[in-house]
């Protein structure tokens, strides 16, 4: 287990970017989030289930007890329990029902698709390939000018690689599902003699959620930018 944190991952995705934009015209943005949201209410809840289990506990416990100490224990049960699951990921993962996690990383990847500015390329070719690694789980997001159901299996089976490269933060394994949309992509939108590199090789990345992680440090560069596609 890696992370897309590091500078080798970095490397590793820049090169799959670069590889898959020169065999196509579709301009690929990679961004990597710590989280989608920060899911506060999960830590809530589960302090407050804690601290009433441990406030019946202390109302019920058969030896007597101090009761001026009883509110202190529950505040301090509801603090350690938080605190807790604010910390370890895994344990939030596992409490988080699986329709919010897909919900919560959805709307990030398409929050990060207007400030990633993918949409301004000239055909309308950008792909978004967002990634949040508390949820272990990646969205690929197209512009209007590819059309995934015209890629057929070949587009659904890069995307399950990715999924399963990010569910094992394997970033070796995501740089190489990420290359291999190049060969699928060409079917249908070659790359054509006149295409420049319209958006940024190197993926945006914050450990924050992505809630919080403010607009891009990189803009995009404009349609019509004159660098050469790699």
């Amino acid at each position: 287990m890696g992370s897309f944190f590091s500078d080798e991952a970095k490397d590793r995705i820049v090169g799959a970017v670069r590889d898959v934009e020169s065999k196509s015209s579709a301009e690929i943005v990679v961004t990597v989030r710590g989280q989608s949201d920060d899911y506060r209410e999960v830590e809530l809840v589960a302090g407050l289930v804690v601290a009433a289990v441990t406030l019946g506990l202390l109302i019920y416990h058969p030896a007597e007890l101090d009761e001026d100490l009883m509110p202190l224990e529950t505040v301090a049960a509801f603090a350690i329990v938080t605190l807790i699951v604010n910390r370890v990921g895994a344990l939030k993962r596992a409490l988080l029902p699986r329709r919010r996690r897909d919900a919560r990383t959805l709307m990030a990847a398409r929050a990060q698709f207007v400030e990633q500015g993918v949409s301004c390329t000239r055909d309308r070719s950008g792909i978004l390939v967002f990634v949040s690694e508390l949820e272990r789980a990646v969205r690929v997001v197209p512009d209007v000018g590819i059309d995934p159901a015209k890629l057929g299996e070949g587009w659904s089976a890069c995307v399950e690689r990715l999924e399963s490269a990010v569910r094992s933060l394997d970033p070796t394994a995501f740089a190489a599902a990420l290359a291999s949309l190049g060969p699928v992509l060409e079917t249908r939108y070659p790359r054509r003699e006149d295409d420049v590199n319209e958006l940024p090789d190197a993926p945006d990345v914050a450990a924050v959620s992505a809630a919080n992680a403010g607009s891009r440090t990189t803009p995009a560069r404009a349609p019509g930018s004159t660098e050469a596609a790699s």
